[in-house]
């Protein structure tokens, strides 16, 4: 599991397509692979379930906290092996800027071969 899938799950909470308790089945049962790729997110998510359950948020101030979290961390990463010519970009978006950089592997040396940011 990564964040996307995570992201997603939120989502679904937010929207009332599934229960907080649904939520928190799959949220603790991804835990350490969710961490292993973006802990300050995991984190902040963490910090608002135990929120919730300490009484200090409720059920709408929780969905509230949730979207401004998927805003926060708007940033995806995406990274694409090319078969054919054993190069690879990746991707790093956020709604700033695009970071673009193509990776060439002839034999066991990776060079860089350039990086572009937009924005």
């Amino acid at each position: 599991m990564n964040t996307i899938d995570l992201r997603n799950q939120i989502l679904k909470f937010i929207y009332q397509e599934i229960t907080l308790k649904e939520f928190e089945e799959w949220f603790v049962s991804h835990l350490n692979s969710l961490l292993k790729e973006n802990d300050a997110f995991v984190g902040a998510v963490e910090l608002a379930l135990a929120e919730y359950s300490d009484g200090i948020r409720d059920l709408d101030s929780l969905r509230e906290y949730f979207h401004s979290i998927l805003q926060e961390f708007n940033t995806v990463n995406i990274s694409y092996q090319f078969p054919a010519s054993h190069s690879q970009v990746r991707y790093t978006l956020s709604e700033k800027k695009v970071i673009r950089s193509a990776v060439s592997i002839p034999g066991e040396n990776p060079i860089v071969v350039k990086s572009i940011i937009e924005g």
